[in-house]
């Protein structure tokens, strides 16, 4: 006896899908590495070991710790020490990008819980996916998916790795006016609480901070990994509800039960993404908002110190500030393009249900389309907070704001 699919044509078989463990695995690979670095994976996996939690409890504190051994020391330098405006502008930097990379961590921890459905939810997904095509469409987008984490990974750790260790180690020792020896440190302050330039006082503190700055950088990449993963996963399916539209009437008949089998799986589908893009915005809320709010300042900050190493005509700070300007440039275009696509792919669900010929379902099964219809026309958004949309505009924006500080930084510097 043949199995029908109402995803498919007559003679498509379902096949359950046996390697939806691997699939979902390839799916949620970063996502799982990330979290487990940071220590947050033992709280969004099912059915955690005790000492995973208490693990995952120490390494909160621990990065916590590690990341406000950078703030302290320098919000302390810059009130109580340095009097200098450009030196002051540049010691805020840091402190701008760990208070940010904090409250995102913090933000992961805090929406655990909706982490934990969403990943439940695109396991549920994958083990309905009952055709080759499918697969392959959904396969498709989780590849973009990786690859967008993937390239904010490189940009975030190799912009890093430049600023935390090549540069300051290129700019080698210098002595004082009072004849010391001063080892160049990424971040000041220590030396209010100890002698930085002591041995092994010094190899403590530079190798404490690129752990805290290793650290911050995970963080920046699994929020990364957070929008392109489950977005690019929504997107995935939706697409699938599309292509299941444009077959509703292949190869069967206008009052057979297949097209109204099909019909309601493809309701199923959407009441279920719609549910999943509601889950995607309320877990990304906060981190979207931290993101906008500190992008503005800190790729302001990071913009002026590009200014001054081309004013000053050091060729490896250009090329470090560079580096970590595109990076953070890409990450906040990452989550505006993605609030953009999934809003897009929403209103697109409502062109193709009303494209197809829905004149030709029996009785008032057409009906059951006007609710897809109706909830296209007000699609599914991420929003920062709930106080901004993300989209491609509002990227350009906010680089556009962020140079208009960057004009009253040089201003209040000349």
């Amino acid at each position: 006896m043949e199995v029908l699919s109402a995803q498919g044509a007559p003679n498509e078989k379902r096949v359950p899908n046996k390697d939806w463990k691997m699939d979902v695995n390839r799916t949620l690979q970063y996502t799982r590495w990330t979290l487990e670095i940071l220590g947050v994976w033992a709280l969004v996996k099912k059915n955690p070991k005790k000492w995973e939690i208490y693990g995952s409890r120490i390494l909160t504190m621990m990065y916590s710790m590690l990341i406000v051994s950078i703030t302290i020391p320098c919000t302390i330098h810059l009130i109580f020490k340095e009097k200098d405006i450009v030196e002051r502008v540049e010691t805020c930097g840091p402190i701008a990008f760990s208070i940010t990379n904090l409250l995102k961590y913090y933000s992961i921890i805090y929406r655990r819980k909706m982490i934990k459905r969403c990943i439940e939810h695109v396991e549920d997904d994958w083990m309905e996916i009952v055709t080759k095509n499918d697969r392959e469409i959904m396969r498709k987008r989780v590849s973009f998916g990786i690859d967008v984490t993937i390239v904010c990974a490189v940009f975030m750790y190799g912009g890093g790795l430049l600023y935390n260790m090549i540069l300051p180690l290129s700019q080698g020792a210098h002595i004082n006016e009072f004849n010391e020896t001063i080892r160049p440190l990424v971040y000041p302050g220590y030396d209010i609480f100890v002698d930085s330039q002591q041995s092994p006082v010094y190899e403590m503190i530079f190798y404490t901070n690129c752990i805290s700055a290793w650290t911050t950088y995970t963080i920046t990449t699994a929020a990364c990994n957070l929008a392109a993963v489950f977005v690019a996963h929504t997107c995935g399916v939706i697409e699938i509800m599309m292509s299941r539209l444009e077959t509703l009437f292949d190869d069967v008949d206008e009052n057979s039960q297949i097209v109204q089998h099909r019909l309601g799986d493809i309701i199923k589908s959407h009441v279920r993404v719609l549910r999943l893009t509601t889950m995607i915005e309320t877990m990304l809320r906060e981190i979207c908002l931290v993101e906008v709010a500190a992008s503005t300042i800190v790729v302001c900050l990071v913009e002026y110190y590009c200014v001054q190493k081309w004013d000053d005509g050091e060729t490896l700070g250009i090329i470090t500030y560079v580096a970590l300007l595109i990076s953070m440039c890409f990450n906040m275009y990452i989550f505006c393009q993605f609030g953009e696509t999934l809003k897009e792919q929403c209103f697109q669900i409502g062109r193709a249900a009303y494209m197809i010929d829905w004149y030709r379902l029996p009785g008032k099964t057409g009906l059951t389309l006007i609710m897809i219809i109706s909830m296209a026309n007000c699609p599914r958004k991420l929003t920062a907070g709930q106080i901004m949309e993300l989209s491609v505009s509002n990227f350009g924006a906010i680089i556009k704001t962020s140079f208009a500080y960057l004009n009253m930084l040089r201003t209040m510097s000349d």
